[in-house]
């Protein structure tokens, strides 16, 4: 996550209605970042060359989470190979990427707020709220690409990177031992994203 030299308000929630600030990417648990708005996304697309990697220790317990999170990182992988590496299929390559990252986004973020919902997750609020946020993010940056806007691919690994970092350690650990590999649906993501009557069918 990246660090500003402002200083951020703490507030009790995190406020769903701003769909820009990098501020409601994190937990509760982060005050210095909850309120930081808009320019602070910013700043995470500004920056590439990001290092964030996956690691063990950005486990939450749950072997189809660390999975689907492990994918982004892949898919973050490949984007900065297409990015580093143009030809003639370059377009096509990365609209297809970012189409791929959109179903990821809707799928994985599925699986977990159902599973918290089912469970009682306390902060479940929060959770989609910092989901919709980085879901807004991304579609809007599929969109400029898809207008014309070559330049915003170049943005999008490391900004898939830091935010599913800084999203892990401050959110995600903080449902580590209520979602469990009981509790949470293991099918892949497609499954999940089908429809509403196929979701229900065979998973408790």
């Amino acid at each position: 996550m990246v660090q500003t030299s402002h200083e951020c308000v703490e507030p009790t929630r995190i406020p769903s209605h701003n769909a820009k600030g990098i501020g409601l990417l994190d937990a509760e648990m982060r005050p210095e970042v909850l309120n930081c708005g808009a320019e602070d996304m910013d700043q995470v697309t500004e920056k590439p060359q990001s290092t964030d990697v996956w690691t063990d220790d950005l486990s939450v317990g749950v072997d189809i989470i660390d999975e689907d999170h492990q994918a982004f990182f892949r898919l973050a992988d490949l984007l900065r190979d297409i990015m580093g590496s143009p030809d003639e299929n370059q377009d096509m390559l990365v609209e297809t990427a970012i189409n791929i990252l959109e179903e990821y986004v809707t799928g994985h973020f599925l699986r977990e707020e159902s599973a918290m919902a089912a469970a009682g997750y306390q902060f479940l609020a929060e959770h989609v709220a910092a989901h919709e946020a980085f879901a807004a993010r991304t579609h809007q940056i599929a969109q400029d690409y898809k207008d014309g806007d070559k330049e915003v691919a170049a943005t999008i690994s490391d900004l898939v990177r830091r935010w599913l970092t800084g999203h892990i350690r401050t959110m995600d650990m903080h449902y580590r031992g209520v979602l469990t590999t009981e509790n949470v649906d293991d099918r892949p993501m497609a499954y999940l994203t089908a429809g509403e009557d196929d979701q229900t069918d065979g998973w408790p």
